[in-house]
């Protein structure tokens, strides 16, 4: 039997996404790597694919900068550097983010950046190179 999707947010996908936002985040600590691991797995066993998804956004709400043109340096700068068709299959290593991990990223962008539209989208242009953004720039159209 197939593994549930749900479990494509597990805690090592927590830990990669963490480790490079933390790389690109230097020489400046301007991100609590271990306080974003606590609240992105917090009792992640228990939730389904779109609540884990949800709280990971939620974790980056907190620990990314405030400062949005900031968070989406790092956002772009965490990503890695190869575009491939089959992005659904990809997953993070150490180059960079790829994969589902984009989902809560591009969610991110969703919430914090309405005001923000011409950086937004320049925001997801990258990370739509590396997964879909389809549901992060429906805020946006309405």
């Amino acid at each position: 039997m197939p593994e549930p999707f749900k479990n494509l947010f597990n805690q090592p996908l927590i830990l990669m996404l963490a480790q490079h936002l933390r790389r690109v985040a230097l020489p400046q600590p301007i991100f609590d790597e271990q306080g974003f691991i606590q609240a992105a797995s917090h009792n992640l066993e228990a939730l389904e694919l779109k609540q884990r998804s949800r709280q990971i956004t939620a974790a980056l709400v907190t620990y990314l900068p405030t400062d949005f043109d900031l968070a989406c340096d790092m956002l772009c700068a965490a990503l890695h550097p190869e575009v491939d068709a089959d992005l659904a299959q990809l997953k993070p290593d150490s180059q960079g983010i790829r994969g589902w991990a984009i989902m809560p990223m591009a969610d991110f962008v969703a919430l914090q950046g309405l005001q923000h539209f011409h950086r937004s989208m320049e925001t997801l242009g990258e990370l739509t190179q590396r997964f879909s953004a389809e549901f992060a720039v429906r805020p946006f159209i309405h």
